[in-house]
């Protein structure tokens, strides 16, 4: 029998280099004189390459230098797999093709992607992430679905054909076909990445596609109102009714904190008073399912009260329940009875304490009402609200972690946005001091 040879050479590809001047390492692999090359997806400077040992020098060699030893690894691995015990011949494109997982059924992109939304539902049937997550996660599978129809013919594609620019032109894509911006566009492929890496992490995949691949974000700007403006929109009347119940939706939201949805869904279970006779809304965020809770401002009370008569609006929710059955088995030719737990999910409906609109509705609206009132300098939106309480709430002086907690946000960093020094409490802080400091300014002056 003839002896299989195998080997591994890494070489740079000096002709192709990319746009920062950094040089493709490529990858041939020789099996009994069958050759296949492919990309390993790692660029690097030329003078860091050294031809002795087919690895880089310097600054980040050791990252890199472990990625190739990864693949070199892997390849290994499909070499020995397919040698043992194989009638079939082993050649260096069906290295290759293990390698990249071509040809095995359960290791496509789409097909994975499905099994991730299948237990995206189940985590949201259980109330682990909200409805809104699940939402986003099947519109990113059905641009997908979409984009590799359009570009490749085909309904699915294997991991091997997932890489820079498969990642990039799936972000052009999103940007140009839905008009999206940058933001939106790298949330879609962040949701792509979760699929990547669980395919990683399987072994189904040892070049992560989005190695080296930034997602970089444009700083988003919402200016909240400040105390004048705050103030300017409680005194002005609005000519029609729907607009003054907008406008008290938006009030809520400033003197609350709560978002647009979580206004939505408040019901009478949200409002707890504590043992002081302070009341409280408590509730979970439907975007995060994080909890937020704050103190019952005087505002948004009498916002509250005000709308006890409007027209009843009911909430659907799926609630888990506990139910004792009796199973009924036989031991030893006797039946015997045993009590035992069962859940299950119902549907409850609640009524809402507040009006409820369509968020872009409530933007259209709130843009009329930007126009009344006389902003020039700002645009009344939704979200807003929610940086207005959190800026007036530092202001004031609570702490990062007091507003973090009645935002309901899952982390503090999310809240440190809002915490940029206003000149409202510079002079605010500032004023207290001079009036700490005025007695100095008397002995000063009985000393010229």
């Amino acid at each position: 029998m003839k002896k299989v040879t195998f080997k591994i050479l890494f070489y740079l590809k000096r002709n192709q280099p990319d746009v920062k001047g950094n040089i493709p390492v490529m990858v041939r692999v020789t099996v009994s004189g069958s050759q296949s090359t492919f990309a390993t997806q790692c660029n690097v400077p030329l003078k860091t390459w050294n031809e002795t040992t087919k690895r880089v020098t310097g600054k980040n060699s050791k990252s890199i230098n472990e990625y190739l030893d990864n693949i070199e690894f892997k390849i290994r691995g499909c070499f020995n797999n397919l040698n043992v015990n194989n009638r079939i011949p082993v050649t260096a494109e069906r290295v290759k093709n293990a390698f990249f997982g071509v040809g095995e059924e359960d290791q496509s992109l789409m097909k994975l992607f499905q099994q991730h939304l299948k237990e995206l539902n189940e985590l949201e049937m259980c109330g682990e992430i909200s409805e809104d997550t699940l939402k986003k996660h099947t519109r990113t599978f059905n641009r997908l679905s979409d984009y590799i129809k359009q570009e490749y013919k085909v309904s699915d594609i294997t991991f091997y054909e997932v890489n820079h620019s498969f990642i990039e032109g799936f972000k052009i894509y999103i940007m140009s076909t839905y008009k999206a911006s940058l933001n939106t566009a790298n949330k879609h492929l962040e949701h792509l990445k979760k699929v990547t890496t669980r395919a990683k992490n399987n072994g189904w995949l040892i070049l992560d596609p989005f190695y080296g691949y930034k997602l970089k974000y444009k700083p988003g700007e919402v200016k909240p109102l400040t105390e004048l403006q705050l103030n300017k929109l409680l005194i002005t009347k609005m000519p029609h009714p729907t607009l003054e119940v907008i406008k008290d939706l938006f009030l809520f939201s400033c003197y609350s904190g709560l978002a647009w949805v979580d206004i939505y869904n408040l019901n009478e279970d949200n409002i707890i008073i504590d043992d002081n006779g302070v009341s409280w809304i408590i509730g979970k965020r439907k975007k995060t399912v994080k909890e937020y809770r704050a103190i019952l401002l005087p505002i948004p009370e009498l916002i509250i009260n005000k709308y006890k008569d409007y027209p009843v609006r009911l909430l659907k929710e799926s609630v888990e329940v506990t139910k004792i059955e009796e199973k009924e088995k036989i031991v030893d030719g006797k039946k015997i009875v045993k009590k035992v737990k069962v859940k299950e999910m119902i549907t409850v409906y609640k009524k809402a304490l507040l009006p409820g609109f369509a968020n872009q509705y409530m933007n259209r609206c709130l843009k009329q009402i930007t126009a009344i009132v006389g902003f020039t300098d700002v645009q009344l939106t939704t979200h807003m609200a929610r940086h207005t309480f959190a800026t007036v709430s530092l202001t004031e002086g609570a702490s990062l972690e007091t507003v973090s907690k009645a935002l309901g946000h899952s982390s503090i960093k999310s809240t440190k946005i809002y915490a940029e020094i206003t000149d409202q409490k510079v002079k605010k802080e500032l004023s207290i001091v001079a009036k700490n400091v005025s007695s100095h300014t008397a002995q000063y002056l009985e000393n010229q």
